[in-house]
């Protein structure tokens, strides 16, 4: 077993992509690949044929290895993982951001990335101390689309502020602006805060500060949901 991959931490410069889904999607991606680990006596399967193939065609390492795939994945049945090596990116300037302060769970994290894709945003900055957008459960959940995003960390929020003087959108449940009124100016930031706190006062007037209307019964939507509302709305066709 390889000493480098027996676990991960989020100092590593590696991480892992977990079952053949998400490995294809590594694969496919301009992502700098380190191995590939399968079964020792791998099934014929047409996700896992291709894999191997891919691999083999980018003269990549390919490890066979039962207890190392349990081990890392923490499950039995994993058929996959591909070791890539960590690597952002700089934001495109002319285009659609999405930018979350202090993001705090992974499954919501990957979720906002797959959907990203979905509504074809790529630019993702992430803000302040925050989850890790490389640990193997943010990938997991993304389903590998991260490996479709450009990704950049910042800070805090006046660094990514400063370097990306646009058309900025933060999402406050008090914005004077509801969504569904909203004319978007290109290219747009949507900003969002923290699962549990949301964006603070600094956000009240820089801007367009806009609200997703819904019933008092609660206080907030789910943050990846309301990523997924606002992210639906940018793409609609005006009088849609």
């Amino acid at each position: 077993m390889p000493a480098a991959y027996r676990s991960y931490h989020r100092r590593d410069p590696h991480s892992f992509a977990f079952g053949v889904f998400a490995s294809l999607e590594a694969m496919s991606a301009d992502v700098p690949l380190e191995a590939l680990i399968v079964p020792e006596s791998p099934q014929t399967n047409d996700g896992l044929d291709r894999l191997i193939s891919s691999a083999r065609k980018r003269h990549l390492r390919i490890i066979h290895g039962n207890r190392l795939l349990q081990r890392l994945s923490g499950k039995g049945d994993c058929r996959a993982i591909v070791v890539y090596r960590k690597q952002d990116q700089a934001l495109a300037q002319d285009r659609d951001h999405v930018v979350l302060i202090e993001p705090a769970d992974m499954g919501n994290l990957g979720t906002i990335m797959r959907t990203m894709c979905g509504f074809g945003i790529r630019d993702l900055a992430i803000v302040g101390q925050s989850a890790d957008h490389h640990h193997p459960r943010v990938v997991r959940a993304a389903m590998g689309a991260c490996f479709q995003l450009r990704i950049e960390t910042f800070p805090d929020h006046l660094n990514y502020l400063r370097q990306h003087d646009r058309a900025w959108y933060p999402f406050i449940s008090h914005g004077h602006h509801p969504l569904h009124e909203i004319t978007w100016q290109s290219p747009a930031s949507l900003i969002f805060g923290n699962e549990s706190s949301g964006l603070d006062a600094f956000w009240d007037d820089i801007g367009t500060p806009v609200c997703i209307p819904h019933a008092l019964t609660i206080d907030s939507l789910n943050l990846a949901l309301a990523v997924g509302i606002g992210l639906y709305e940018l793409r609609r066709p005006p009088g849609a």
